[in-house]
């Protein structure tokens, strides 16, 4: 799963999306994998 995010994150910087898109787009997919390793609380502040 962290070699697809990996993969992920370099197809997302290699676009023409505007900084801010990628800025919005790189967390959003690090935070679903975190998710899915039970290792990020959707709604909390920390980590």
């Amino acid at each position: 799963m962290q070699a697809a995010l990996e993969n992920y994150v370099v197809e997302v910087k290699a676009t023409n999306l505007a900084q801010s898109s990628k800025d919005t787009y790189i967390p959003h997919a690090e935070h679903f994998v975190r998710w899915l390793d039970d290792d990020f609380e959707p709604g909390s502040r920390t980590g």
